[in-house]
């Protein structure tokens, strides 16, 4: 999914301070980072470039770009090497050079699987400078995939597809072995196991929702939350408890014990009315990994909304910021792509701008590592006249 709106608003800028040369209280931070990029690249500080370059932003963080490598230390929290990101990427050749529609890293962080449009599936080593591909499964799915989502113990896999087929994998060996397979009405949008690892969620695009039960894959509870739209996006809060779903300009939340609506949120009150959209689809839509935050993102306008999950209160609204999300594992970052070729990372304390990656692809799928050192992008490779 692609934003159809060709005139995106104008880019925002973080707020930075550029720092000429180290002032005194960079010393530290320059010696604590050659270390950390020593460790990093197995060497010693010593021979780490000492190239450095700074920027001091308004919210604690500051990013160091050294030998080639860019790296982000909270200077409130100690020199904390939280992520790392290459200067430059380049499209992906995972599997076969089809674009890829999904990612997912595997909780223990052993693992990367990445779907493509062709329906294949590629197990990966992110451990690995290359990243290179363990195992492949060509046409695993007849259509292109719409979701993947591992289990909390990086055992079980489930994926999705346009085609309205949900498949179990055994991931155990780092292969990729079926298990169990559901057939929906109409394209799958999401999967999301529990984090007690106990339960599978799953929504299609005509809002039937199941839960299974993991293991024996019995559905536990099934209902529909919709009959006259499609739903647009789905996902399951962390403790399995809420499962939200976004339809025609709102997002509603349900009980999964019972199916019960626990309340809503009106899109139509938070789009920007001068951009001349009554109706925004809700491309992708995700709670923090404590849940205490909901966000999604929005088709059309490319906007990206962020609200509390327990009383809908709007946070932070990041206006043309990108049509897919993901939050870090500690909740703290909110990574937003797919607006253009400019990937950006925001600060979910205070909503502001932390950093931007320029890279040549409309992602269509974002990932985190487990350690957040790392961010996964996928999507279609754009040429210079793109």
């Amino acid at each position: 999914k692609l934003p159809k709106r060709s005139n995106m608003p104008p880019k925002k800028q973080a707020t930075a301070e550029k720092v000429h040369g180290l002032p005194d209280d960079a010393q530290q931070l320059q010696e604590q980072a050659v270390v950390v990029a020593a460790e990093t690249e197995h060497t010693s500080p010593e021979e780490v470039d000492l190239t450095i370059s700074m920027r001091r932003t308004s919210n604690n963080l500051s990013i160091v770009s050294m030998g080639g490598k860019v790296h982000l230390f909270d200077d409130s929290r100690g020199i904390d090497d939280m992520m790392k990101v290459p200067p430059s990427l380049t499209h992906s050749t995972l599997s076969d050079n089809e674009p890829p529609t999904a990612v997912a890293f595997a909780p223990n962080g052993q693992l990367l699987v990445v779907g493509n449009i062709n329906g294949d599936l590629s197990v990966c080593d992110p451990r690995e400078p290359e990243v290179p591909v363990t195992h492949h499964v060509a046409s695993a799915h007849t259509g292109h995939l719409t979701t993947i989502c591992f289990n909390i113990d990086s055992q079980i896999l489930a994926t999705g597809d346009v085609e309205g087929y949900l498949k179990v994998w055994d991931a155990t060996a780092g292969s990729l072995n079926l298990l169990h397979t559901e057939e929906l009405d109409g394209p799958v949008l999401s999967a999301t196991f529990s984090n007690d690892g106990r339960m599978l969620a799953y929504t299609s695009i005509h809002g039937d929702i199941a839960l299974l039960e993991v293991g024996s894959w019995k559905t536990l509870r099934e209902w529909s939350v919709n009959d006259d739209h499609y739903t647009e996006a789905s996902c399951l809060s962390p403790d399995g408890k809420v499962l939200a779903c976004a339809s025609n300009n709102t997002i509603q939340f349900f009980g999964t014990s019972d199916g019960s609506v626990l309340g809503s949120i009106d899109l139509g009150l938070v789009i920007n009315p001068d951009l001349g959209i009554e109706h925004d689809v809700v491309n992708s839509l995700k709670f923090s990994p404590d849940g205490k935050l909901i966000a999604a993102a929005c088709e059309e306008s490319a906007d990206v909304f962020v609200w509390t999950a327990d009383d809908y209160t709007l946070r932070y609204t990041f206006e043309g910021s990108g049509v897919e999300v993901a939050f870090n594992p500690t909740g703290r970052l909110l990574a937003t792509v797919g607006a253009h070729p400019e990937h950006r990372i925001w600060d979910t304390t205070n909503g502001k701008l932390v950093h931007s990656i320029a890279v040549p692809c409309i992602s269509q799928a974002v990932a985190f590592s487990p350690d957040s050192r790392t961010l996964v992008a996928a999507g279609r490779a754009i040429e210079a006249e793109d």
